[in-house]
């Protein structure tokens, strides 16, 4: 359902009811506007593993972001109804409370039929899973990098147009999110040629700040032509190892660990800085972004 009317940066309550069974009360703050500071968060792969995804659900839970994104393989296998109650819903209960999750598609939401990610969400299959929003002074943009995305496929060109609009033009931030990363080097998997060559050649061209992937799971940090690579994929599943990169570009920084990324949009100085934390509350990474980089 659609909320109109909301003043930004307002916290508001709510109550789903199931029949007459009341659910517990919940709240959310509505989007900032474009001069306001704000924290989002952004994990993924927290299928498989329950208990691994509640404790980093809980880890979220501290570090207070407005909202959170999530860069696919909510669970382990999409086709199985209960399997979204035990990979997702119950062990990030608490924090769906509170805060807004928002995610992209990974390939085990295609384990089987047409996701159940569809109706669990916001867009009815035939959108495809793609979507752009404006946060604050943030525009955010979903791929789903299991359907077509190359030049002349239906995302592709709903891609170009929304890397022309003017929404993604006048943000002071562009961010981008789907599963499959460009740049990678676990044990399991490698870099995502296709990324590469039909994906990464945008991000240039139109000025995307950083970009977040997920699927091997693990925490890298990558940088390429002034654009930030973060690949989170330690929300729960089973963690891969990291291995030696040797194909630029080189990974700047890694570790196997389980975390959530953390990112602070500082409006007054121009700033965007990035942690990422593991469950104990350590941060073991930090990166601040250069809001001058070159763009076309």
């Amino acid at each position: 359902m659609t909320l109109v009317g909301l003043e930004p940066n307002t916290t508001y309550s709510f109550m789903v009811t199931s029949g007459v069974v009341p659910g517990p009360t919940s709240t959310f703050v509505a989007a900032p506007a474009a001069d306001h500071s704000f924290r989002f968060a952004v994990y993924g792969d927290t299928g498989t593993s329950s208990g691994r995804h509640a404790i980093v659900a809980q880890s979220i839970m501290k570090s207070q972001p407005a909202i959170v994104f999530h860069a696919g393989d909510l669970v382990g296998i999409g086709r199985d109804y209960w399997n979204w109650e035990s990979d997702f819903f119950e062990p990030a209960y608490g924090l769906m409370l509170t805060t807004p999750i928002v995610p992209v598609l990974g390939n085990h939401e295609y384990f089987g039929t047409e996701p159940l990610w569809f109706p669990y969400f916001f867009a009815p299959p035939s959108t495809g899973g793609w979507w752009a929003m404006t946060y604050g002074n943030v525009r955010f943009i979903g791929l789903n990098t299991n359907r077509d995305y190359a030049p002349g496929s239906k995302q592709g060109d709903w891609l170009l147009a929304e890397l022309q609009s003017s929404e993604f033009a006048q943000a002071v931030w562009r961010i981008v999110i789907f599963h499959h990363p460009p740049y990678t080097c676990t044990s399991v998997h490698d870099d995502d040629t296709s990324v590469q060559s039909h994906l990464v050649p945008l991000f240039d061209q139109y000025g995307v700040h950083m970009v977040f992937s997920g699927h091997s799971h693990a925490y890298e940090r990558y940088s390429q032509r002034g654009i930030t690579y973060i690949v989170t994929g330690g929300g729960g599943a089973p963690l891969y190892e990291l291995v030696e990169d040797t194909i630029p570009p080189i990974r700047q920084f890694g570790a196997s660990r389980h975390h959530h990324c953390v990112v602070d949009v500082n409006v007054p100085d121009m700033t965007l800085r990035l942690k990422a934390v593991d469950p104990n509350g350590e941060v073991f990474d930090t990166i601040e972004v250069d809001p001058n980089r070159s763009i076309p």
